[in-house]
């Protein structure tokens, strides 16, 4: 069905160009970062500042038509939009309404080969695709019109590998790479993806569910990002079959946050856009941190001051698991994550 609401997309598009022609697609707003490192909260909270928008989660029923759906949606009598928690059991509750990542579906759908792991995934400034780009452009715009918003906000925890690409469409564009320390993150990711095994084994329905949402960081659908190195690649699958979760999981964190680090050691002009932010630095100065972040994004902090307020109350570090690596898998992680940890002062 996607060509055909491609088609009522174009049609959708067409039939607001004179009001799409009025708005500005300025400084849009990216968080991305491996999943588990902290995404979700930030984009839960910046998507309450005034003047973003960003995707919801009622538009995965029809994430080709924005503008429309925005219409429609508050018509159909779905009763009482409850909060409930998230599939991953992580403690974060959402409703309807709430920000999500839908945007991925657009990514796979203009790039089908981006999640195959035996070839780069990369997209940079030599990337070109004139009838993507004219979708997205026009999909933030449809956006930005239908929630009155001048800011386009997303988070999507592939987008690391796209920065050069992002930037070459919005060169003024915002990003936020959010990172979590090595041991924490392996053991929240390894959490989650027995978590997605299982549900799939309950029902295997559900790995085709997530490939056609474009989420395929957990469970029978996990694809590794490959940014360029085929034998790491390699590598890392490998142990992954081999049951080496541990090491596997190690090994990608520490090609991942590298791979930023170069990127932003490289692109003087990306690193004056970037924020770099370490989840346990926001849980513990929340205060500062959230500073930090809306004036990398170049948004008023005024409009923002009882979300912040109930912010800092509400970050914290999990408690509702803890990590229960032996010392050897402790050992491997700290060896396999020594020189992206050192990087970001996560080193011991």
């Amino acid at each position: 069905m996607t060509p055909f609401y491609r088609v009522l997309s174009k049609i959708e598009s067409r039939l607001l160009r004179s009001r799409l022609e009025q708005v500005d697609i300025v400084k849009p707003i990216y968080i991305t970062g491996l999943p588990r490192s902290g995404t979700t909260i930030l984009l839960e909270m910046l998507a309450q500042h005034p003047v973003v928008a960003s995707h919801r989660n009622y538009q995965y029923a029809q994430p080709y038509l924005p503008y429309w759906l925005d219409r429609i949606y508050p018509l159909v009598p779905l009763g009482e939009d409850r909060r409930f928690e998230r599939v991953h059991k992580d403690k974060l509750t959402v409703t309807r309404t709430s920000p999500d990542v839908v945007e991925e579906i657009f990514w796979t759908t203009f790039f089908p080969a981006i999640h195959d792991e035996s070839r780069s995934s990369v997209l940079d400034e030599k990337t070109h695709h004139p009838d993507f780009e004219r979708f997205y452009r026009n999909h933030i715009k449809k956006m930005l019109l239908s929630r009155g918003a001048c800011r386009y906000l997303t988070k999507n925890n592939y987008n690391f590998s796209r920065t050069g690409y992002l930037s070459k469409l919005f060169p003024d564009a915002r990003f936020v790479f959010v990172i979590r320390d090595p041991v924490h993150h392996v053991a929240s990711y390894l959490k989650q993806d027995r978590l997605f095994n299982e549900l799939n084994d309950e029902d295997p329905r559900w790995q085709d569910y997530l490939c056609g949402l474009g989420h395929r960081e957990f469970g029978p659908a996990r694809s590794i990002i490959n940014l360029g190195d085929d034998g790491l690649v390699k590598q890392i699958s490998e142990a992954w079959r081999a049951g080496q979760v541990v090491q596997a999981c190690a090994r990608y964190w520490n090609a991942v946050y590298l791979d930023i680090d170069a990127r932003l050691q490289a692109d003087k002009g990306l690193a004056a856009r970037s924020l770099v932010l370490r989840y346990e630095d926001l849980c513990r100065d929340s205060a500062s941190q959230i500073d930090r972040l809306l004036e990398c994004c170049e948004l008023d902090p005024e409009p923002f001051v009882k979300t912040k307020a109930r912010y800092m109350q509400r970050l914290a570090e999990p408690t509702y698991y803890h990590p229960d690596f032996n010392d050897s898998e402790l050992s491997m992680i700290a060896e396999l994550t020594g020189p992206a940890a050192e990087r970001y002062g996560y080193a011991s």
